[in-house]
């Protein structure tokens, strides 16, 4: 009796060490698995019972107490997510409620502009997570919220944009203003998010009227090509006619400076021969009507020579040259 007492202590005994071992190696465990590790995208949220203790964990390896004490909510930071807008009457009304006779009738994918026309519009919006704390904690469904905003913004746009701007040369324009807007509608609400990129894919009119549409702007078009036409002519005829009338008046202003030359010199030529008329009145006489009768002389053709002292009455003497 005595040695089987003995053994059941011994036995007892040794059970009460091995779960000891038992319980120290689960301890040990369980501490152990407080070691984490973050990736090079992400960021971690760290929270002891549920209140945040750090809420940015560098990537690398990192410990916490074990749960349920601590936990570390991981988040891609770094990943580039997007979201496919097509859809606009749903975000306008709210979740379970019916929509308005109005917005049933209009066609999911349509928005309206500001000359009250209908377009199709499909955008994309790329984001990223930019504060994990604000994601995670300030709305349960951020992305959600960030879709509600990208469609208000587009619908705010559209509506202040007639829709030939927006068919034609306003699609850069309003992606810019929907981006810009959408980003401090997003840091307002703090939802942690940040946009990266915004594309319109399409933007088009209604498919019951889009050839009249393009009619439309292929005549814009047209009427933009002949304006320019127009402008380049207008560009090369005016230089022309420009330069034109700069050579007549150049060849107007030679003409009278020549004439006033030859005038003047003329008058200088006669105020010369007045003054040496002057000075020898006989003999510039004879040798003035010497010079003009040579120059007649040369001139004509027939010359008569008349001899005023014979009498009778002279004969006419012709003489040809």
């Amino acid at each position: 009796m005595a040695n089987e007492t003995s053994y059941f202590r011994t036995a007892l005994a040794r059970g009460r060490r091995f779960l000891g071992w038992i319980a120290l190696i689960l301890v040990g465990l369980y501490f152990f698995s407080g070691f984490y590790s973050v990736s090079q995208n992400e960021l971690g949220v760290h929270l002891r019972f549920g209140r945040i203790v750090n809420p940015v964990v560098p990537p690398g390896i990192h410990y916490r107490i074990p749960w349920p004490v601590d936990e570390v909510r991981l988040v891609r930071v770094h990943q580039v997510q997007r979201i496919h807008i097509t859809d606009f009457r749903n975000d306008l009304v709210e979740p379970g409620a019916m929509p308005s006779a109005a917005l049933r009738k209009i066609p999911q994918p349509c928005a309206i502009t500001g000359d009250n026309n209908l377009v199709n519009l499909d955008c994309i919006v790329q984001y990223k997570i930019s504060d994990p704390e604000k994601y995670l904690f300030s709305h349960n469904r951020a992305e959600r919220l960030l879709k509600d905003m990208a469609c208000s913004r587009i619908i705010h746009c559209l509506a202040g944009m007639p829709v030939d701007t927006i068919l034609t040369a306003g699609k850069r324009a309003i992606a810019s203003k929907v981006k810009a807007g959408l980003q401090s509608m997003l840091e307002e609400a703090e939802t942690g998010l940040s946009v990266v990129f915004l594309e319109l894919k399409e933007v088009k009119a209604p498919p019951r009227v889009q050839s009249y549409f393009y009619d439309v702007i292929n005549a814009k078009n047209d009427k933009e090509k002949t304006i320019d036409q127009a402008e380049s002519y207008r560009n090369v005829s005016i230089p022309a006619a420009q330069a034109r009338a700069s050579r007549l008046l150049q060849e107007a202003e030679a003409y009278k400076n020549e004439v006033v030359t030859e005038a003047k010199g003329d008058a200088q030529r006669f105020l010369d021969h007045l003054s040496e008329y002057e000075k020898a009145r006989s003999i510039t006489h004879r040798r003035l009507l010497m010079d003009t009768g040579k120059e007649i002389v040369t001139t004509v053709s027939k010359l008569y020579l008349i001899d005023a002292t014979e009498q009778p009455p002279p004969k006419i003497k012709l003489f040809k040259k």
